[in-house]
Order: structure tokens, then C-alpha cells, then sequence
């Protein structure tokens, strides 16, 4: 029986220790309706940077919006400018999905999704204190507009129960190709017709979605159909002659994301 008593103890010191861990390295949970949304840190400073993530966790049949959802949906906004002894923000999107909202196909997530943020200090040897403003939707059978204000002093050294989350998301951002490194992943043809255009995948893998995204006057849609993808630029007013998109393309072995000049 002592042996035994013995042993709660240890474990429930143990969930303590871990408890208390955790909250060091994230902000609290800020409830808004259909989600909730912190800040994690990965942990140690490393490299002259922290590795950190905004998770929005979103209830089921409830999504949020990339950062080009399509021709309806907002992206979220992070704005970290009140923090401290912060010089630089690198703010990442893991790759999307499609997802069919009320009749439209929007790009976004459903479930929980990390956003990775790179963190460079003006002083390493300062502590660190993010201050983040963010607004972000979640649609459900109806599209609230949530937004919330979190704080997290980021420790400089030890491990964080966060790294393995972060380590996934920072695994599902799309490698970005240059225009040479792009050709031996993918080609672009014109259609015979219409405003067109076909995207011939040739790397690895089996293709399994894409992405475009392109600048006012213009948006892009995006399809597969038979195994090819297809992009189609729909302007707003005049259709200028060219124009420049981002397009991320995602297969089995991974995301690629890199600029396309359509004429």
C-alpha cells in the first residue's frame, strides 16, 4: 500500500512538472466562438533566433482561411509590433487545403493549425517578450470574426513540450523554388483555349492539390481534374497582359511553392 502511495505521489509531481512546463511555454488559451487561439515556443534560442507558432484550434465543421483564401473568406492578421526587444517577425502559412463553404470553394484548415513564426532578437542576451494582436475567422454554420491579445516571454534555454507540434508545422511549409528550380518540378502550358492554363507536375510523388495566388486586379482559381491541374486568372476590371502568381503545388512527398509569370 505505501509502495503504491509512493508512486501517486512521484506521477502527480511528474503532471505537475509537466503542467507547469507547459505554461512556461505557451500563453494562455483566449476562447473565442468555435475556437481558441495561443502562442507556443519551441524552446531553446538557437542559431540567433526562436522558433515559435500561433495555434488557432478550431471546434469541428469549423474553419479559418490561408493567406489568399479565394473569392470569398479573410486571412488571419498577426501583428506582433508591441513586443519587446523583437528586430525581426517571419510569419509562415503552412500549405492549405480545399475546402467547399456554403457553394464556394475556399483555401484554408480545419482542426488545429500551427502558423510557425521565426523570432530574431535585437539583444540575445535580453529576454524576449512577444505581444501579439490577432484576428483571424472562424466558420462554422456561420463565419465570426475572432480576435484576441496574448503575451509570451520566451525562455532562452531548456526543452519545450511544444517542439514535436512545431516540428510538424514547420514540416508542412512548402519549399520555395526559384524560377530554375521550379522547371524541374513543374511545367506551364497555355490552353488552346480560353484564359487557361495547365500545370504539368514532374517531380516526385503523386500530385494532390494547388494553389495560386495572384494580385489585384486579378485572382486565381485552381483544380484538378484527370490528374491535371489547371489554373485560370479572373480579373477584376481590366485584365492586364501579364501577371505574376505564387503558385504552391502539393503532392505526397511534400509542398513546393514558387513565382509564375502567366502571359
Amino acid at each position: 500500500m505505501q509502495h503504491r502511495f509512493c508512486v501517486a505521489i512521484i506521477l502527480a509531481v511528474v503532471a505537475m512538472i509537466s503542467q507547469a512546463k507547459a505554461v512556461e511555454y505557451a500563453s494562455p488559451l483566449v476562447r473565442a466562438t468555435s475556437s481558441g487561439v495561443r502562442l507556443v515556443s519551441a524552446g531553446t534560442f538557437q542559431n540567433d533566433q526562436y522558433l515559435t507558432g500561433v495555434e488557432i484550434q478550431l471546434d469541428p465543421k469549423t474553419i479559418t482561411y490561408w493567406r489568399q483564401p479565394g473569392e470569398a473568406g479573410a486571412p488571419p492578421n498577426f501583428n506582433f509590433s508591441k513586443s519587446t526587444n523583437v528586430a525581426k517577425v517571419e510569419i509562415f502559412f503552412p500549405y492549405p487545403k480545399h475546402i467547399e463553404e456554403a457553394d464556394v470553394i475556399v483555401a484554408g484548415y480545419e482542426g488545429n493549425v500551427i502558423f510557425p513564426v521565426r523570432i530574431v532578437p535585437k539583444d540575445p542576451n535580453i529576454p524576449v517578450t512577444l505581444n501579439l494582436s490577432v484576428e483571424y475567422a472562424a466558420c462554422g454554420d456561420i463565419c465570426l470574426p475572432a480576435k484576441a491579445e496574448l503575451s509570451l516571454l520566451l525562455p532562452k534555454i531548456g526543452p519545450s513540450p511544444f517542439q514535436p507540434l512545431l516540428t510538424e508545422a514547420w514540416g508542412k511549409l512548402p519549399k520555395k523554388l526559384d524560377p530554375h528550380q521550379s522547371r524541374k518540378i513543374f511545367r506551364v502550358e497555355r490552353e488552346n483555349k480560353g484564359s487557361g492554363w495547365r500545370i504539368i507536375y514532374q517531380g516526385r510523388g503523386k500530385l494532390v492539390d494547388i494553389f495560386a495566388e495572384a494580385n489585384s486586379p486579378v485572382y486565381a482559381e485552381t483544380k484538378i481534374s484527370n490528374g491535371v491541374a489547371r489554373l485560370n486568372l479572373v480579373a477584376v476590371g481590366t485584365r492586364p497582359k501579364s501577371a505574376i502568381v505564387i503558385v504552391t503545388i502539393v503532392t505526397s512527398e511534400g509542398a513546393y511553392e514558387a513565382p509564375v509569370e502567366l502571359k
